[in-house]
């Protein structure tokens, strides 16, 4: 996984917030944020289908995005995480219709770590980044 490795270390010298104490905090904001545009390109893609032709660019672009911000917020709460994740060899490629589903599963799941930041239980977290690891490595 030396491309998540390295992309890391590429978002830790862009990472305009780590001096800030409240750094965790605003990275999980963040990622919030980016989880709701990936969901709003969904959105999109199913409401306008073939009059929305730059759907893939605009989701790889938010999906990106939210990758930043999750990458950086694993780094800062659970470091050790990181060399935890796998990529799978070949893409899933569900039914269009399981879509929505498990894109409102991965927001839910991003809503979790939102409100687990801030709290004392790094188990709860822990496993709750790996589940949205695993939701993301679906979408």
């Amino acid at each position: 996984m030396k491309w998540l490795m390295e992309f890391a270390e590429a978002a830790q010298r862009t990472d305009r917030l780590s001096d800030r104490p409240n750094h965790a905090e605003l990275l999980a904001a963040g990622l919030m944020g980016e989880a709701g545009s990936v969901l709003a390109e969904l959105k999109k893609e199913h409401r306008e289908r073939d009059a929305y032709p730059v759907y893939r660019h605009r989701m790889v672009e938010e999906v990106g995005d939210f990758l930043w911000y999750f990458v950086r917020l694993v780094s800062v709460v659970e470091p050790k995480l990181l060399s935890e994740f796998e990529v799978p060899s070949e893409p899933s490629r569900g039914p269009a219709e399981h879509a929505i589903p498990l894109f409102l599963d991965f927001g839910g799941a991003v809503g979790a770590v939102l409100a687990l930041v801030s709290s004392k239980s790094a188990e709860q977290l822990h496993n709750t980044l790996k589940r949205v690891w695993k939701l993301l490595m679906s979408i």
